[in-house]
This record gives C-alpha cells, structure tokens and sequence, in this order.
C-alpha cells in the first residue's frame, strides 16, 4: 500500500438519550492515486 489506513471517530450529541458516533476511514491502494473513503454512523447503547 501506498500510504498507512486513517480512521477518525466523532462522538455526537444530538440528544442526550441518544447517543451516536461517525465512523470515517480512508485507505489507500498500491498506487497512490487510489483512494478509498468509508463512513458510518454507529447507535452507542
């Protein structure tokens, strides 16, 4: 691979009985014009 995997994780508030998290990940290929960009929203219990 070109370049190490990247990830970010946000935790979000919109309201305080639900609690919620977005995932982003980035990858990257063997040639450094390919890119890969991931996200998700996850429900924290």
């Amino acid at each position: 691979m070109a370049q190490q995997p990247e990830y970010l994780i946000e935790y979000l508030s919109l309201d305080p009985d639900a609690r919620m998290a977005r995932v982003t990940a980035r990858g990257f290929g063997t040639d450094p014009a390919v890119e890969v960009v991931v996200q998700s929203y996850l429900a924290l219990d």
